[in-house]
Formats: C-alpha cells, structure tokens, sequence
C-alpha cells in the first residue's frame, strides 16, 4: 500500500473527524463502505479488501487485519474493541517452534442484521450468519448458524433468536 494510503488510514482513526469524513477517507484508501455507515476512531484496516455494509455501525476500536477479505453485511452493529482476524498460522510438529512461519489467510463473512458485542474476536475463515447476536468477550472460531446468539469461548449457540423478518432495509415486517 503507497504511503499516501498509509497515512491516510493512520488519520482516519482520529476521534476528531465527523462519520463523513472518516467514510471518504477510507473509500481514499480501497475499501468498500456504503453509505450510511458510521464507523467511531480507532479503527484500524490494514488493507483495502474490507468492505461494509450500508446502515451499518462500527464503535470505537475495532481491528481488521484484512489479510484475506472482509465482508461486513448491511444493518450489522460492532461493538467496541472488536477484532476481526484472517492471518493464522498451521501448528507444526516441531516443539521447539508451534506455529509455521508460512502465514494462512482465510476470508472471514459478517452476515446482515449482526450483533457483534464489545471485545469480541471473529477467527479466520469464519462466517457469523445473518441474524446473529454474539455476547461480549466470545471467540468465534466457527462459522455460526443464522438468527442465533452465541456466547463464550469457543462461541456457542445459546438459543435460538425468533426471526421477526423485515424488507431489505432491516426494518420490521408487518
């Protein structure tokens, strides 16, 4: 990535710049965020193939490595101190040296309508479905099941969330 870009994501994550500015800036820099996304400072991106949803709302802190990409669903709510992983390493069979020094990338998909709570971490390769509510602290290691809360670590689905249906726009159905 050209320093210009560099330095235009270490800026965005200013708490002085309006919602606005902050979606142009990483628009500046390759990622794809549609309108009405509101995204609080701290955020750190570190490459271009993150794209976000419309209506959506990120808070304060959230950490995207973006090795591999991440798509972010329409109406999904983050919480802070959220991170979003998609560099890992294999386990090797040598004890003196655990992790490969061959990195692994795997795509990671946010689903429409989820609530990720504050300090949540989503795995590499992993799919949270739409619908999902995810409590505060889990580890999403697996791809979850839609219109689920999940809780823990290793996340689990708790219960089954009722699905109240709605239009395209994430508002109630009648």
């Amino acid at each position: 990535m050209s320093l210009p870009r560099r330095m235009a994501l270490a800026f965005q994550r200013s708490s002085l710049l309006p919602y606005g500015l902050r979606r142009m800036i990483l628009r500046f820099c390759g990622l794809a965020v549609e309108q009405g996304v509101c995204i609080e400072a701290g955020g750190r991106f570190a490459c271009p193939k993150i794209s976000i949803g419309a209506a959506s709302y990120v808070n304060l802190d959230l950490l995207v490595d973006g090795l591999a990409p991440v798509a972010i669903g329409r109406n999904v709510r983050i919480g802070p101190g959220v991170k979003i992983l998609t560099g890992t390493h294999e386990i090797t069979a040598d004890p003196k040296g655990r992790a490969s020094r061959v990195a692994v990338h795997r795509a990671v998909r946010i689903g429409d309508g989820v609530w990720l709570g504050a300090n949540v971490v989503v795995l590499p390769g992993v799919t949270v479905a739409e619908g999902c509510v995810v409590a505060a602290g889990a580890v999403v290691a697996r791809s979850t099941e839609a219109n689920g809360l999940y809780a823990g670590v290793p996340a689990r689905r708790m219960r089954d969330l009722e699905d109240a249906g709605g239009d395209e726009e994430g508002r109630p159905g009648g």
